[in-house]
């Protein structure tokens, strides 16, 4: 069910907050009766899933994609700008391949640096991922001229989809 009028029944969307609120009273879905008003969606305990979910008529939607189909009424992939899952405002989503979704992902938490690995040597890695093909950029002092290089190649290959490394502090 991906008809605009037949969500809008139920929901209505802020933008500038990325909220959702039920219009009227909804039917019972997953054991829980919806109120005019109330905040729509849930967010899984799960780290991996932070998206916000709604259920409409026993059916799960993501929040971020119907924000996006509120707004425009296509029904696409969508991305989030700031890496944020939950931040559904409209300034913070854009429509996205798969591919461009996958290069603003945010690095490894085990890692420092995105694109960059610690050689027992002392040496620091930079490679980056394109296409599934990994990209060698070489071996330098730091982890930060490391983490450099990998930034002006993703800035290279994928453009405003690009997610940089954090400057140390």
């Amino acid at each position: 069910m991906t008809n605009l009028k037949k969500l809008s029944r139920y929901l209505t969307y802020a933008p500038d907050t990325g909220f959702f609120y039920w219009k009227k009273d909804a039917p019972f879905d997953n054991r829980q009766k919806h109120l005019q008003g109330q905040r729509a969606g849930w967010r899984s305990d799960r780290k991996s899933h932070d998206y916000v979910t709604i259920t409409i008529e026993r059916e799960p939607f993501k929040a971020h994609r119907l924000a996006f189909f509120f707004m425009t009424g296509i029904w696409t992939q969508v991305d989030h700008i700031n890496s944020k899952r939950d931040d559904n405002r409209w300034l913070n989503l854009r429509e996205a391949t798969q591919k461009e979704n996958s290069r603003n992902r945010v690095g490894r938490s085990d890692r420092r640096f995105k694109g960059v690995f610690h050689y027992r040597t002392g040496k620091f890695r930079a490679y980056i991922k394109v296409d599934g093909q990994e990209h060698h950029l070489g071996y330098f002092d730091t982890a930060e001229e490391a983490a450099s290089a990998y930034d002006i190649a993703a800035i290279k290959h994928f453009g405003k989809f690009a997610r940089f490394n954090k400057k140390a502090e």
